[in-house]
């Protein structure tokens, strides 16, 4: 599959990204999201929030992280890279 199809959303999903603290509870964070979003950390302190992505959905990650004191920072919303979905296939990093 060409890489255009890697990183197509599917459904028309994007990734909402955000740095904050490591070892988020992200089983809350999913609870407070629309049923179809789902959340991940990506390496430490590195989120993604994948679904489709709209202002209600920004507002709920960054008031979640405000409930929980923590801020949201580098918040992006961003179609998947290749980088992305090679670190979702094998756990690695592409080296550079």
């Amino acid at each position: 599959s060409s890489a255009e199809e890697l990183t197509a959303p599917a459904d028309g999903q994007q990734e909402l990204r955000f740095r904050s603290q490591q070892g988020l509870d992200l089983e809350l964070l999913v609870a407070a999201l629309p049923e179809n979003c789902e959340a991940t950390e990506l390496r430490p302190g590195d989120y993604a929030v994948r679904g489709v992505v709209d202002p209600q959905v920004v507002s709920t990650v960054t008031a979640w992280c405000a409930q929980h004191g923590v801020l949201a920072q580098e918040l992006r919303v961003t179609r998947r890279s290749l980088e992305d979905v090679f670190l979702e296939l094998t756990g690695r990093e592409l080296r550079s």
